[in-house]
């Protein structure tokens, strides 16, 4: 991926994967990372616009493994919605478990001339501006069986955040992403207010502890409504008898939260 992007206007991020090792990319976004695979299961290739990116189109995309001598090259396009840094990642996993995952973080600029003149300077100076980052492979273990998973990631556009959640139960036979309302408050500040909301019915009903535990419940309805989108809603109370892992930002533990 280009180590700069215009804003508003389409990029594209190429994705090869290769049955042998690839020699070394010359931006300064490029990554990899090896995996051993099995053979007889399709690799999911999915790509998560995480910071100022918005995918175009599909984001996720099922190949082979590749063979030796083998390899896919698979293009997404991405669109740049605000200055600064942004961060894409890429995600590879056969089934439900996790491989490799890679974190590219371009910049996005204005227009042409900055990018013309950050590529003449990234040339001259190719020796010490150039880095390499490894993908993070994950070491989640070989499934005994299928989970009832619920996947969640937060995504960030300016000031704007919303959550991507993806519902994944291959025994209920359900895939399906959604995503949520947007939040135009800093995450901080948003869930100071959510204590200091709990905190002011604490004192208000401390007396009364039946009380405080309806008012508590109904916090909940309201924060469930407000982070949940109204498809997903349904589903997680037909199902809310079944054990579900809820993994947040699972693919890059350093975002767990």
């Amino acid at each position: 991926m280009d180590d700069r992007a215009i804003i508003n206007r389409l990029t594209t991020l190429e994705v090869i994967v290769s049955g042998d090792k690839l020699e070394w990319q010359s931006s300064q976004t490029s990554q990899g990372g090896e995996v051993n695979l099995d053979p007889n299961k399709r690799l999911i290739v999915q790509v998560i616009s995480k910071t100022n990116f918005i995918v175009v189109d599909s984001d996720r995309i099922e190949i082979d493994p590749p063979a030796p001598g083998q390899r896919h090259q698979l293009y997404f396009d991405l669109r740049p919605t605000h200055f600064g840094e942004g961060e894409v990642w890429v995600i590879i996993r056969q089934g439900q478990v996790s491989l490799l995952s890679l974190s590219l973080k371009p910049q996005i600029v204005e227009n042409r001339s900055q990018v013309q003149g950050a590529s003449i300077n990234t040339l001259l100076s190719s020796q010490s501006t150039k880095i390499r980052t490894d993908g993070a492979i994950t070491e989640f273990p070989t499934l005994s069986e299928p989970l009832h998973q619920l996947r969640i990631v937060e995504q960030r556009n300016g000031n704007q955040i919303t959550y991507r959640y993806e519902l994944d139960s291959p025994v209920l036979e359900i895939f399906r992403d959604f995503e949520s309302k947007p939040i135009t408050i800093e995450r901080q500040k948003y869930v100071e207010n959510l204590y200091r909301e709990i905190e002011s019915r604490w004192v208000s009903s401390q007396d009364d502890v039946e009380s405080f535990t309806a008012e508590l419940r109904a916090f909940g309805g309201k924060l469930f409504d407000e982070l949940f989108p109204e498809g997903l809603q349904p589903l997680l109370w037909q199902y809310r008898s079944l054990k579900w892992t809820r993994r947040v930002g699972q693919f890059f533990r350093k975002n767990k939260l």
